[in-house]
């Protein structure tokens, strides 16, 4: 599986599978490319700047990276721009106000709420903000 172009979600992370029965696991995941660098490199090696995590960029960057890349898909593109929770409604005004202006065709905003869990989780996960 793959983040395609843009930055994954996180290095280590769980992920909410919901079962047809109803119930829900939480299964880990660990990014392919992060772990193969830690077992040829170990634990304690800095990671090279190539690893960015989506929390690393700013939620403006990513909505440019996407009107950038927008051009060469023929059907639909979309990104969700996860924010933290103390997130401001004004924060996502203008975010939503930016994605229009960039001419976007999808955007979605994903702000965690104590009754509405997302479905990846980062547990201590600092989660960047405008």
């Amino acid at each position: 599986v793959s983040s395609g172009v843009e930055p994954i979600y996180a290095f280590q992370y769980q992920r909410s599978v919901k079962s047809a029965d109803g119930t829900v696991a939480s299964v880990p995941v660990r990014d392919f490319a992060w772990a193969l660098f830690r077992k040829l490199k170990g634990d304690k090696a800095p990671l090279p700047d190539c690893f960015v995590a989506s929390r690393d960029v700013d939620p403006a960057s990513q909505l440019k990276m996407q009107a950038a890349l927008q051009e060469f898909v023929d059907q639909s593109i979309s990104k969700t721009v996860n924010l933290p929770a103390d997130a401001q409604f004004d924060a996502c005004r203008d975010l939503f106000a930016q994605a229009n202006a960039l001419g976007l065709k999808g955007c979605t905003l994903f702000r965690p709420r104590p009754e509405k869990s997302g479905v990846l989780s980062a547990a201590g996960a600092k989660l960047n903000c405008p």
